[in-house]
């Protein structure tokens, strides 16, 4: 699953110009997180989809600042 979000969040802001500078674009990453963990996470994680999201994305947002 890891993988495959990765995959999905560098196609996500390849497109976008400086994805970190818009508060639309920092949302965009941040829903698309957010639902692909919602779909993804077995029923046992579910109540700490908010932590692992917040995790992730501040990890994409210091590690991801440029288009991959």
């Amino acid at each position: 699953m890891s993988k495959d979000l990765l995959q999905k969040i560098k196609e996500r802001i390849a497109g976008m110009d400086h994805w970190t500078d818009k508060q639309e674009t920092r949302a965009a990453v941040d829903v698309l997180i957010r639902n692909v963990l919602y779909e993804e996470i077995p029923d046992s994680m579910f109540d700490r989809l908010e932590a692992y999201r917040k995790a992730i994305y501040e990890h994409i947002y210091t590690h991801y600042k440029q288009a991959a």
